[in-house]
């Protein structure tokens, strides 16, 4: 019998304490239902706001895919574009009668080197403008530079200049950047701010496909969707307002009708019928006004 009593002892406590709790959330009716519409108006705020956060981050998280896919097609457009430079050369060092200006016209010129580092060929003048050659392409390494690509053929090296707008078309380099080791553009568009979003290696190539963020078109949707969400908001506080001010009238009513029939049921007989014939001639009274105004408004009426 000790032990239910100590199982019962918290029990019993908490239920006194929700008891009590609950008798004070009744007694002041104004109080329980204003924190019952906050928290509710709170609740629908935080949902919003946490729906808002989630979108913006999806949208981010979407431009940030497109980008990356953008930067592939950047590099692989410009991987093919140096490998039609490297056949090129190739061609032109196999057969220097080749027309090149037929078959590239971005092509500036070509010069062929042995592998010392002599000019042994040329497509236009004497191949000066393109010595000497990086050590690094002496070395068997591919070069790439703003406008030039060296690569090994043969025993001999190819050094091919170029116009950069071709890798790729500067159409396509919206927001993007061909980008060197340390930095150095090597091709850009016009709208390139500089700031790498999503970076892409060009395959077989020291060069990266870059990729910037228009953050005002990746997050227009989401700005179109402020109005709606601030209207939740609003909304949901505004019809809480409403409602806290119809519940309390008609909790407060109730209350003084509850109360009226406790203290009536209290009293003696005598004093509860002379309480009724006080609230019989109040009401006679009211009917009695109420019945003089309208007449005396309708005889204002006939004597206009």
């Amino acid at each position: 019998m000790a032990q239910g009593q100590a199982m019962a002892g918290p029990s019993g406590a908490a239920s006194g304490i929700v008891s009590r709790a609950a008798g004070g959330a009744a007694r002041n009716i104004r109080l329980t239902v204003l924190v019952c519409v906050v928290l509710i108006c709170g609740s629908f705020a935080g949902a919003t706001l946490l729906q808002m956060r989630l979108d913006r981050t999806h949208a981010l998280i979407q431009a940030q895919y497109f980008e990356t896919r953008r930067a592939h097609d950047i590099a692989a457009l410009a991987g093919m574009a140096l490998e039609r430079y490297v056949r090129l050369g190739a061609m032109f060092a196999d057969n220097p009668q080749t027309d090149m200006r037929a078959a590239d016209p971005w092509i500036r010129n070509i010069v062929v080197f042995d592998s010392h580092g002599a000019i042994v060929n040329a497509l236009h003048g004497n191949g000066a403008d393109l010595s000497p050659l990086p050590r690094a392409a002496l070395a068997g390494q591919y070069v790439v530079s703003p406008s030039l690509v060296v690569v090994p053929h043969r025993g001999r090296v190819i050094a091919i200049s170029f116009n950069p707008a071709s890798l790729p078309q500067r159409a396509i380099l919206t927001r993007a950047a061909l980008l060197l080791r340390g930095g150095r553009v090597l091709a850009s568009g016009t709208d390139w701010d500089g700031r790498i979003f999503a970076a892409v290696p060009v395959p077989g190539w020291p060069l990266l496909a870059a990729t910037s963020l228009d953050r005002a078109a990746a997050l227009a949707a989401w700005h179109d969707t402020l109005p709606l969400s601030i209207f939740l908001i609003l909304g949901s506080a505004l019809v809480g307002g409403f409602l806290a001010i119809v519940f309390v009238r008609e909790f407060e009513r109730r209350a003084r009708a509850t109360a009226a029939i406790r203290s009536l049921k209290t009293m003696r007989p005598v004093e509860a019928r002379l309480l009724v014939r006080l609230a019989n001639a109040e009401r006679n009274a009211v009917e009695s006004l109420r019945a003089k105004s309208e007449f005396i408004a309708h005889m204002s009426h006939e004597l206009r």
